[in-house]
């Protein structure tokens, strides 16, 4: 009978993924700043916009570009409305 996910990882061998590994180039503590967020949301309007076309004018990685843009659409404050384009839905508030 399974009782919690413990159970579950223990029966396929995996109880060693019940521990959250610690994120690389990052001390305890520290946080992804949202400062690189609210920049996004400067080449993010009420008109669609590619990925691309944001991360030309952030002059940041797609990478990092992507995640940010993940976690404001969780948060929803920008939307995917097609292909990789993106509108802002509201403004971010502030201390998220």
């Amino acid at each position: 009978m399974v009782l919690d996910h413990a159970d579950i990882l223990a029966e396929l061998n995996l109880s060693s993924l019940d521990r959250q590994a610690p994120l690389p180039g990052l001390a305890d503590g520290d946080s992804v700043e949202d400062e690189e967020d609210g920049d996004l949301l400067s080449y993010i309007g009420q008109e669609p916009v590619h990925i691309n076309d944001v991360v030309r004018g952030a002059g940041l990685p797609v990478s990092a570009v992507s995640g940010a843009l993940a976690v404001q659409e969780l948060q929803g404050v920008v939307k995917q409305v097609g292909a990789m384009q993106y509108i802002r839905v509201r403004e971010a508030r502030q201390g998220l």
